[in-house]
């Protein structure tokens, strides 16, 4: 997989940080079959402020932000397109720190608009964090791959959509770690209150 990555970076157009939800959301639009993404960052700084939330154990805070979350996702053509396969491996390093842990209460709104989520211990993917980067692959020949520092702020992604089998070859290599993670809510003792509240108010 890290070999696939560098070629694919070889290929594709550097995209600054701040045209990326401009090229993701062009990608997304196009999309009709898949969407594929894995993710190995252990903490992103895009979300700082609802993982502070999560951190002052204020349940009606936190609920509020998932309730505003579900307004925002899915994207409406997902629920629409009944044959679109959505898959997200999440990689994780144990014991998951606290980031990892808030984050799993905002997979119950993703899972909730159909997509199809795991994890993975990082003992069993065989990769070392370092050796792979955050990607998305839209259908089989569009990819975005995202590198971060070490705080988990995005510095830029690689842009590809691929006329050879690059991408292709790397969806079929993230199938097969997909096949090796466990459904995510078996992966966290999620707060039944918290729960119960969004099945109560129909946010899940």
């Amino acid at each position: 997989m890290k070999e696939l990555l560098e070629k694919i970076k070889k290929q594709a157009n550097l995209i600054p940080a701040e045209d990326f939800d401009q090229v993701f959301n062009g990608a997304l639009a196009k999309m009709s079959k898949s969407f594929s993404k894995l993710e190995k960052e252990q903490y992103y700084d895009c979300d700082a402020a609802t993982h502070q939330i999560f951190l002052k154990g204020n349940p009606e805070e936190l609920i509020e932000e998932l309730r505003d979350f579900s307004k925002k996702w899915p994207p409406s053509n997902w629920k629409e397109n009944k044959t679109l396969k959505i898959n997200r491996l999440r990689l994780v390093k144990y014991p998951p720190n606290s980031y990892l842990e808030h984050e799993m209460y905002f997979y119950l709104i993703n899972k909730n608009g159909g997509e199809n989520i795991k994890c993975l211990d990082m003992k069993q993917a065989s990769y070392k964090l370092n050796e792979l980067d955050d990607f998305i692959i839209f259908d089989d020949n569009e990819i975005i791959i995202n590198t971060h520092d070490n705080k988990g702020v995005l510095l830029g992604s690689y842009h590809l959509r691929d006329s050879s089998n690059l991408v292709s070859q790397l969806l079929n290599e993230f199938k097969l770690l997909f096949d090796k993670g466990q459904d995510f809510e078996k992966c966290y003792n999620f707060n039944e209150d918290i729960v119960k509240d969004l099945i109560e108010n129909g946010i899940i």
